[in-house]
C-alpha cells in the first residue's frame, strides 16, 4: 500500500513539475503591448500652436497587434496611430497632437483599444503661456 501511495505521490509531482516548467517557458500568448513610455510632459508651450509627441510600443507578445479604437479626453487632443498590424517582435506608434487654446496647466489622456485585452491610458501634461 505505502509503495503504491509512493508511486502516485511521485507521478504527480513529475507531472506538476513538468507542467510548471513547461508554462514558464512560453512567451505571453496573444499580442502585448510593452510602452517605451506612457507619460509625456511638454514642459511650457505656447497658447494656439499645436504640439506633438509620439509614443512607441513593441508588441511583445506572440500574435498580431490591432489598435482598433483611440478615445481622447478632450476635443483639444487628436491622435494617429498604427493602423497596420504589429507582429511579434516589432514596434508601433500612437502620435498625440494637442492644441492649447487656454492659458494654465493642463493633462490630457488617450485610451488605445487593441485586441491585447487590455486599454493602455498614454497622458500628456504641461502649461500653456500666453
Amino acid at each position: 500500500m505505502k509503495r503504491s501511495s509512493l508511486l502516485i505521490l511521485s507521478v504527480f509531482l513529475f507531472i506538476m513539475g513538468a507542467s510548471f516548467s513547461v508554462q514558464g517557458t512560453h512567451p505571453t500568448l496573444g499580442p502585448a503591448f510593452k510602452w517605451a513610455a506612457i507619460e509625456f510632459d511638454f514642459g511650457e508651450i505656447q497658447k494656439d500652436e499645436p504640439v506633438y509627441h509620439t509614443f512607441t510600443f513593441t508588441n511583445h507578445g506572440d500574435d498580431v497587434l490591432y489598435i482598433t479604437k483611440i478615445k481622447t479626453s478632450c476635443g483639444c487632443t487628436a491622435a494617429e496611430y498604427s493602423t497596420d498590424g504589429v507582429a511579434p517582435g516589432e514596434e508601433g506608434f500612437v502620435k498625440v497632437r494637442y492644441n492649447a487654446s487656454k492659458v494654465g496647466t493642463f493633462r490630457k489622456t488617450v485610451s488605445v483599444e487593441a485586441n491585447t485585452g487590455e486599454i493602455p491610458v498614454l497622458s500628456i501634461k504641461g502649461s500653456v503661456a500666453i
